[in-house]
């Protein structure tokens, strides 16, 4: 009897062994659905990841396109800034041989000179009404 109960015992050892290795390994069925949703996954990641790469692109063209606004509007207030002086420094020398002429002529030499000083600042007010209006339109002036 003892050779039986041994003999059943190793059957028994074996069928526990072999019932333990099927329960490790997976169907083929489980190990494809395994695999479609590894596949699934990464390709989410991806399509995240190139979401969040888009997103932030298109903030830094947004912001590179901001500070170049920023900056022609600048830059249109400098030339502005540096028209007038150059219109207040002309109408001065103008008006300075203005007085040098002689008195019968003076009166139309400070006419001629205010009229140039106005258009002076006129032009460079267009100039920079235009330079700041193509800035916000994203279209940069020269």
């Amino acid at each position: 009897m003892g050779y039986l109960h041994m003999k059943r015992n190793h059957l028994i050892l074996g069928l526990v062994a072999t019932l333990a290795l099927g329960a490790c390994q997976k169907s083929p069925t489980d190990q494809q659905r395994d695999v479609s949703n590894a596949q699934q996954k990464a390709a989410q990641d991806v399509a995240d990841a190139n979401r969040k790469a888009a997103e932030k692109t298109t903030e830094a063209h947004q912001d590179v396109n901001a500070e170049r606004a920023d900056a022609a509007q600048t830059d249109a207030k400098a030339r502005y800034d540096v028209a007038i002086t150059q219109a207040e420094g002309d109408h001065k020398v103008a008006l300075q041989k203005c007085d040098t002429m002689p008195s019968d002529q003076q009166g139309d030499c400070k006419n001629a000179a205010d009229a140039a000083y106005d258009a002076a600042k006129t032009r460079a007010q267009q100039e920079r009404d235009n330079a700041e209006a193509a800035a916000k339109n994203g279209t940069p002036q020269q």
